[in-house]
């Protein structure tokens, strides 16, 4: 080494060399000689995993880590760099919060131009309800009156049409009297 030395070759350099002879990997010296030269030692780790073949992305999300950024942020930045969708990230990064995965799709279908209604159908649709009970929802969004929507939902019950009648005259004022007249003039 003092052979080095009055050769003109860096300090670095000998310790490197000192390195090979104790039997360490050249990648080692190396990182040796960026912490001598002040890079952080995640850029040494970073031009480590490089050199084993992993990827840049990889690397970078290793780099996001020891920033403090959140897994979820990586792993967002990672589905970015594979042309995965920035919505398909957001719904990554929802679940991951513990938003369900109702609010995920309809956070999906959003973007994708669907209308909140559409949106609220499916919440329902996964909550149980029955698909009549959306359908009403959607007819009360459009303008329908309730009692058309209450109709709507006894068809799909069975019953029948002057049984939905009578109930919408009922709704209007008339008299149980007048309804049952009227029940009877269509069984004639």
């Amino acid at each position: 080494m003092a052979n080095r030395n009055r050769k003109g070759e860096s300090r670095q350099h000998c310790l490197v060399a000192s390195s090979n002879m104790k039997g360490e990997s050249k990648q080692q010296y190396l990182m040796a000689s960026r912490n001598r030269k002040g890079e952080s030692r995640q850029h040494c780790l970073m031009a480590s995993r490089n050199r084993k073949g992993e990827s840049r992305q990889h690397c970078l999300m290793a780099s996001r880590y020891r920033k403090g950024e959140s897994k979820q942020h990586c792993l967002m930045a990672s589905r970015n760099m594979k042309d995965v969708s920035r919505q398909h990230c957001l719904m990554a990064s929802r679940n991951r919060k513990g938003e369900s995965r109702q609010h995920c799709l309809m956070a999906s279908r959003n973007m994708k131009d669907e209308s909140r209604q559409h949106c609220l159908m499916a919440s329902r649709n996964m909550k149980g309800e029955s698909r009549q009970r959306c359908l009403m929802a959607s007819r009360n969004r459009k303008g329908e009156s309730r009692q058309h929507c209450l109709m709507a939902s006894r068809n799909r019950k069975g019953e029948s049409r002057q049984h939905c009648l009578m109930a919408s005259r009922n709704r209007k004022g008339e008299s149980r009297q007048h309804c049952l007249m009227a029940s009877r003039n269509m069984k004639d």
